[in-house]
């Protein structure tokens, strides 16, 4: 059986693709969603942005085949390596990465949060799932298991503690007060909502 959004198989991926996406839906607040939603790392077959009510919708990945434009809808195929995203400043009211962070590499990392401050308008909201430090060798081991994928799980960079998150938020310009954390998943996921 193949996965609808992720690369490799994993019993479980689905499921937890699922959980993330619900997650994220539930931290974006009513009056954003009129505006235009960026989801970076949205994945080759998008669920999470398909399914999000959204005025406006934008997803970049570059495992997409190609870029398309379907029912306000956009997505496009590119790869974040250290240049500037190609949207105008101030365009988004939300941005999501959902189990994006850790697949970057971690030189590339601090300019993306700085592209993604500059693409926020002011009162827009990041939100990112990544997981938890603690959780690699468990993941190593479920993939091991193939309850999820061994493809991206071995993509991973770096597990980040939300405090190394937090702190790359304040580098690019979030204010510490602005910034919320918790876990979820019985903590070996985290979740990180920001506002500009």
């Amino acid at each position: 059986m193949r996965n609808e959004a992720t690369r490799g198989f994993g019993f479980l991926e689905n499921f937890l693709l699922r959980r993330r996406a619900s997650l994220a839906d539930k931290l974006i607040p009513s009056e954003l969603r009129q505006g235009c939603l960026l989801d970076i790392g949205c994945g080759s077959q998008p669920l999470f942005l398909s399914r999000i009510n959204f005025k406006t919708k934008y997803g970049l990945d570059p495992n997409v085949a190609s870029s398309a434009s379907v029912d306000g809808l956009e997505i496009i195929k590119a790869e974040f390596n250290g240049q500037v995203l190609p949207f105008a400043d101030n365009f988004f009211q939300t941005i999501t990465m959902l189990a994006v962070v850790e697949h970057l590499l971690p030189e590339q990392v601090a300019g993306l949060f700085q592209e993604i401050w500059r693409s926020l308008a002011v009162g827009g909201r990041l939100i990112l799932t990544t997981p938890a430090p603690h959780s690699q060798k468990i993941l190593d081991l479920m993939a091991g298991l193939r309850l999820v994928s061994r493809e991206e799980i071995a993509e991973h960079k770096k597990y980040y503690s939300l405090k190394e998150l937090a702190e790359l938020c304040q580098e690019a310009g979030f204010k510490q007060t602005e910034i919320a954390t918790g876990y979820f998943e019985l903590g070996f996921n985290q979740w990180l909502s920001a506002v500009k």
